[in-house]
Order: structure tokens, then C-alpha cells, then sequence
């Protein structure tokens, strides 16, 4: 029994030696000299975007991440429904944009006899896609100048499906300043029941 004590003794000591040994190569390390010393600044900030969105009078509209992207969710039926404010479009600032909407992608739009998706401020409407028996016709309309300090709104209208079901249009909306060619693109769901 002396023996093994003795062992672990050893091995106790030689580990807690080890220990101070690896803490005062790390001391030295962490505590070493600097010899070179470089201050970066940036000027880059962060700020709100110009271009929001906001949910439409319909109350139809989920916005997410930083009012920057939104999920319309809309009934559809074997009735032509209609549905003028959708979604709003805020410009925030006193610069123009154009803007306008684009189909990337859909689910299961066979089953819409038509349907048709405009941007308007009331006084303005411009066509941006279209949907007729169960086919895009138009993906993407013409850019609507959307002024400074100004709204646009979305509006669904002659909405009517075939058949029950559930239908997605995943559109962009792209945002550029007029005559330009940088643009941001936000991303809207359209979820058709």
C-alpha cells in the first residue's frame, strides 16, 4: 500500500509541476512584448434603409427582418376578390426610386385562374404581374417611380382560383435610383389560400 502511495505521490507532483510549467509559458505569451501597433477606423455606418415596408391597410402582410422583407398571405376563391393595399412601400427620404416587382420562383399556380399585382399610390397604377389560367403572363413589370417622402401600395386584384389549394409567388423587389444601375432587392412572399 506504501508503494502505490507513493506513485501517486509522484504522479500528483509531476503533474502540478507540469501545470506551472505550461501557466508560465502561457504567462509569457499573453504577457510579450508588442512591437507593432496599427489603429483602424472605419467609416462605415449603419443606418435604417430608405426604402421600407409596412404592412398594407388590408391587413393581410407580415413584414420581417428590418422591414425589409414580407409575407402577404391572401385568400383566394372561385370569386374575383380584389385587395388595394396589400402591403405599403415608404420612401423615407427625399430622393426618387424606381422599384418594381419580380417573380423568381412559385408553387402550385395552376390552380389560379387569374391574377393580377399592382403598384399604385391611387393615382398611378402600374402592372407588374400577371397570372391567367394558371400561367405568369408577366413576371415583372415597368419600374414605378416611387417619390421622395412618398407610399406605394401593393394591390392584388381579379384574385380567383380553379381549385382549392395553396399557391406561393416568391417575388423580389428590386429598388434602384433612376438611370442607375445598383440595386437592392428585397423579398416578398405571396401566399395565395
Amino acid at each position: 500500500m506504501n508503494g502505490q502511495y507513493k506513485i501517486k505521490k509522484i504522479c500528483c507532483l509531476s503533474l502540478v509541476i507540469a501545470m506551472l510549467v505550461f501557466s508560465c509559458y502561457l504567462h509569457n505569451c499573453v504577457l510579450g512584448e508588442v512591437y507593432d501597433f496599427m489603429s483602424v477606423g472605419s467609416n462605415i455606418g449603419c443606418s435604417a434603409p430608405s426604402v421600407i415596408l409596412q404592412e398594407g391597410l388590408d391587413d393581410v402582410s407580415l413584414i420581417y427582418a428590418n422591414c425589409t422583407s414580407a409575407k402577404i398571405i391572401i385568400d383566394a376563391t372561385t370569386e374575383y376578390k380584389t385587395y388595394n393595399y396589400t402591403l405599403s412601400i415608404v420612401n423615407n427620404v427625399s430622393e426618387n426610386y424606381e422599384i418594381r416587382l419580380e417573380v423568381y420562383d412559385h408553387q402550385n399556380i395552376s390552380r389560379l385562374s387569374n391574377l393580377t399585382v399592382l403598384l399604385h399610390d391611387n393615382n398611378t397604377f402600374v402592372t407588374q404581374i400577371v397570372i391567367e389560367n394558371g400561367v405568369i403572363t408577366q413576371a415583372s413589370g415597368n419600374f414605378y417611380i416611387l417619390n421622395g417622402f412618398s407610399t406605394a401600395y401593393v394591390k392584388v386584384e381579379n384574385l380567383k382560383e380553379s381549385q382549392d389549394g395553396e399557391s406561393h409567388l416568391y417575388v423580389y423587389l428590386r429598388i434602384k435610383i433612376p438611370n442607375g444601375t445598383i440595386y437592392t432587392l428585397y423579398f416578398i412572399t405571396f401566399e395565395l389560400n
